[in-house]
């Protein structure tokens, strides 16, 4: 399963071979799992965690983020494995297989994205260290 971002939503890409029906009840479950997220490794700024098997790449946590940055990265984080924003309190609309959050919650990508960018060319190298924490 694959997403991309339109906009202030995230729609879900079916993966090769499958339909968007596939996407939206395989994440329905994972969602909705009592199964544990796995941290499985860093890959550049991201942190990517599976739960059966769904993958999840999140923003990664670094010990040097500003308090209010590290705060939306981790409402971020959480917004994506439970289908629910803590910010704003959107949700995953399955039936459409999008995720709209409040026009003005730091938490969607158009907000989140330039914050992160923004945060990590002033930091350079000085991010601090990887924060590893289950969402």
């Amino acid at each position: 399963m694959r997403t991309r971002t339109r906009e202030d939503h995230l729609v879900l890409i079916p993966a090769a071979g499958g339909t968007i029906a596939d996407t939206i009840a395989g994440l329905a479950q994972a969602v909705d799992s009592t199964e544990p997220l796995t941290f499985q490794q860093h890959a550049g700024n991201d942190d990517v965690y599976t739960r059966g098997t769904v993958l999840y790449v999140l923003p990664g946590l670094w010990s040097g983020m500003p308090a209010d940055l590290l705060a939306t990265v981790r409402a971020r984080r959480a917004c994506a494995v439970t289908g629910r924003c803590p910010r704003c309190g959107a949700c995953l609309q399955l039936a459409a297989g999008q995720f709209t959050h409040e026009r003005r919650c730091p938490v969607a990508d158009q907000h989140l994205r330039p914050a992160l960018a923004r945060w990590g060319r002033q930091a350079g190298p000085a991010r601090g260290r990887r924060i590893v924490e289950t969402p």
